[in-house]
């Protein structure tokens, strides 16, 4: 665990200032642009990098020896976002410039993300993934906190976004530093697979011969349209004068919370949690949204947000735990890399259709909620009761 604390402290600093950055980016392009549709644009970018470069991304990470892929895709990222925030700051802000760094910040994570997973896998014994999941997710959680926070008061004390990219592009210098640091060195892919389509296509039949990794897959697609509903629901209510604008901060802190509060949950119980434990929670998340449906309250909305944020990090803390102890190393990169492909193909169609105004209204997105995480459950409650003895969807001992 010592060997990865600089990792641990990257991390925290890292999610600060992406919730700052991010922030800062929102409220920018929107007083630039004027339009609230093209905030959707940003989300769809960082999707559509996310759906078709995760696999490439995935078959260079298991390549790449002595986690050379880690590190130098933190350094690269942190070096162009200090060159995008010295361009800004010589010719200034514009839309297009703005979503290029957006872009580019995007296709560095595409590989660093799942690098530094599989990283950790590594570098830790299997007994200490729990313990180092729930830590990470706790630091990360409460530097969410307080980063969109951050970000919206440097952006109105300095009258520019320049200090939001520059402080993002540190954190990313920073955890390529606490990467190379921690000196992991971890196994290279067999050279009868010299290209990288030959290593993607490997790693997809592998994917595809162990039923648990399929359930996880489709689990993915139709959760993460749903949570994604909650980018949709709380700026929503800013509109909504039944609400007021002054439930909007509270409804994004309610996330954070929810998901602070699960972190210190799962480092308090630190267990080997079933795949079957990530159904249920998905379930769950459906009753505050039927509830909001019914009654469309203030307390409805926010309880909705807590328990969505409590979901999605026990879904997160469970299944990155679940593949670093099931997972063999030769395969991580590939596996982790397709989870985080499905997860951007379960929100694309989300988020493309409320920018072209297919979802118009707060109902209508909660009854779409509803139907994704109700479908999610209902095909993974039949792939369970079909599933194979060898496959119990539990981590062996």
């Amino acid at each position: 665990m010592r060997r990865l604390r600089w990792v641990l402290y990257g991390l925290g600093f890292s999610t600060l200032t992406s919730g700052a950055w991010i922030a800062g980016l929102s409220i920018e392009m929107y007083e630039l642009s004027q339009s609230l549709a093209l905030l959707s644009v940003i989300w769809i970018i960082r999707i559509m990098v996310r759906l078709f470069l995760q696999p490439l991304a995935g078959s260079i990470i298991d390549r790449s020896e002595r986690s050379r892929a880690v590190w130098m895709a933190y350094l690269f990222s942190g070096w162009f976002g200090i060159l995008c925030a010295l361009w800004i700051n010589w010719k200034g802000a514009s839309v297009l410039t703005l979503l290029v760094v957006v872009t580019g910040f995007q296709v560095f994570e595409s590989v660093s993300s799942p690098g530094l997973q599989k990283l950790i896998q590594i570098a830790l014994p299997k007994q200490a993934l729990n313990r180092f999941n729930g830590r990470r997710l706790a630091i990360s959680r409460s530097a969410a906190i307080v980063g969109p926070a951050l970000g919206a008061e440097l952006l109105a004390k300095t009258g520019s976004i320049v200090p939001l990219i520059a402080l993002f592009a540190l954190a990313q210098i920073f955890l390529g530093w606490g990467s190379l640091r921690s000196r992991v060195v971890g196994p290279r892919v067999s050279t009868q697979h010299p290209t990288l389509y030959a290593v993607l296509k490997d790693g997809w039949h592998y994917a595809g011969t162990r039923k648990d990794l399929v359930a996880i897959f489709v689990l993915a697609a139709t959760a993460s349209g749903g949570w994604r509903m909650i980018e949709i629901l709380v700026p929503a209510l800013s509109h909504a004068t039944v609400f007021g604008t002054g439930l909007t901060g509270p409804a994004y802190s309610m996330s954070a919370v929810g998901s602070i509060g699960m972190g210190w949950i799962l480092s308090r119980y630190q267990r080997d949690y079933p795949i079957r434990w990530i159904l249920l929670s998905q379930l769950v998340n459906m009753i505050p949204f039927a509830l909001f449906v019914l009654t469309p309250t203030p307390l409805g909305i926010i309880m909705a947000v807590l328990v969505t944020g409590m979901n999605a990090d026990f879904h997160d803390v469970v299944v990155s735990t679940y593949l670093q102890k099931t997972v063999p190393h030769e395969f991580y990169g590939r596996t982790s890399s397709s989870y985080r492909t499905i997860l951007a193909m379960g929100a694309l169609p989300v988020v493309v259709a409320t920018w072209l105004h297919i979802i118009p209204t707060i109902a209508v997105a909660s009854y779409v909620s509803l139907v994704l995480l109700g479908l999610g459950g209902i095909v993974i409650w039949r792939m369970l009761r079909s599933a194979d003895a060898s496959y119990s969807f539990t981590i062996s001992k």
